[in-house]
């Protein structure tokens, strides 16, 4: 089975309005859509993304568009 993915990794920032993104893969979806290191990401889909788990149910859904 394929998920989506983004291809970052993050953490939840303080004030829990956003997730800074503390890497980014190269090759990967975040990397091509030109998401960069320290970045904030506010919203997934138009809700909040303020924790891992949010992100994970947001892409659940999702059909991924590269299948490497």
């Amino acid at each position: 089975m394929h998920r989506a993915r983004l291809g970052v990794r993050f953490r939840p920032l303080p004030s829990s309005e956003g997730l800074e993104i503390l890497d980014v893969l190269p090759g990967s979806p975040a990397a091509k859509a030109g998401i960069k290191k320290g970045d904030i990401l506010y919203l997934l889909d138009g809700k909040p993304a303020t924790s891992l788990e949010e992100v994970r149910r947001g892409l659940a859904n999702k059909l991924p568009t590269n299948w490497a």
